[in-house]
Parts: structure tokens; C-alpha cells; sequence
């Protein structure tokens, strides 16, 4: 009966130990998120680069840029910019283009660099953001063009 006693004794102790030990138990878990940006251009279709053909009609001094602006919207759950690209066509190399975003200064482009023209944080959902269009003189006479180039990209 002793023996018995001692026994079950033993048994308490281990497995009381056991327990105590399994409930003082940590984990580490860990996700990783992977970044989402999405940029879409008027139409609404998803893009990663979306392009924009720009004309500019000047007729006695005064131009007329078509379109005047694009209407983007941003889907991003990290960091974020859109950068504009300006490609001018042949015999329009001199125009330089201004990208106005509201509440944020006009960025002026003659080459084909890319410029900054939005940047943010997450989102929290689609993001609209209009960018017009200014010329920083007016060209002589005549028809320009070129094609602007927008990526969404992390910082």
C-alpha cells in the first residue's frame, strides 16, 4: 500500500510538473505580408506602368494640353510613390511638362527622368488622386506630343 502511495505520489509530482511546464509554454508566429501596390489609370484596369498619350495643340500663343489631367488611383498597404515619366516625340523635345497634384507643388520635366509626383503611406483602401497638366512656356505654334509614363513603386 505504501509502494502504492508513493506511486501515485511520484506520478502527481511528474505529471503536476509536466502540466505547470506546458502551461509556461511560449510561441513565436510570425506572418510576412506581402506589399501591395496597385495603381490604376482612368479606364480602372490594374496596371503596374500605365502610359498616357499627351497632345498639345498651341494656336496663336495659347496651348491646349488633351487631356489636361489623369485620374489615378492607388491601392498600397505599405510605403508608396508614382513617379511620371515624360517622353516628348520627336520635334516637341523642348516642351516642359508640369505635373500639378493639390496640396503639393508643381514638378516641372524636360527629360525623360523620372520625377516624384505623389508618394504616401498605406492607403486604407483606393486612394483618388487627380494630376493636370501645365506647360512651364508656351512653344511656338504647332502640334507637340509625347507620352507620360506613371509607376507605383515602394520608396
Amino acid at each position: 500500500m505504501r509502494a502504492a502511495v508513493a506511486l501515485i505520489g511520484f506520478l502527481t509530482l511528474v505529471l503536476g510538473a509536466n502540466c505547470a511546464a506546458q502551461t509556461r509554454a511560449s510561441h513565436d508566429v510570425s506572418i510576412t505580408v506581402p506589399a501591395l501596390l496597385r495603381l490604376r489609370i482612368d479606364d480602372g484596369q490594374p496596371v503596374a506602368d500605365a502610359w498616357v498619350p499627351l497632345a498639345v495643340d498651341v494656336a496663336n500663343g495659347v496651348a491646349r494640353i488633351a487631356p489636361d489631367h489623369t485620374r489615378l488611383l492607388i491601392l498600397a498597404n505599405t510605403q508608396w510613390q508614382v513617379t511620371a515619366t515624360f517622353a516628348p516625340d520627336a520635334g516637341s523635345e523642348r516642351l516642359v511638362l508640369g505635373f500639378a497634384v493639390e496640396g503639393a507643388a508643381t514638378v516641372w520635366s524636360r527629360t525623360r527622368s523620372p520625377q516624384i509626383v505623389l508618394r504616401g503611406a498605406a492607403t486604407g483602401g483606393w486612394r483618388e488622386r487627380t494630376v493636370r497638366y501645365a506647360l512651364a512656356e508656351v512653344p511656338a505654334d504647332g502640334r507637340y506630343g509625347g507620352v507620360i509614363t506613371y509607376t507605383l513603386s515602394r520608396p
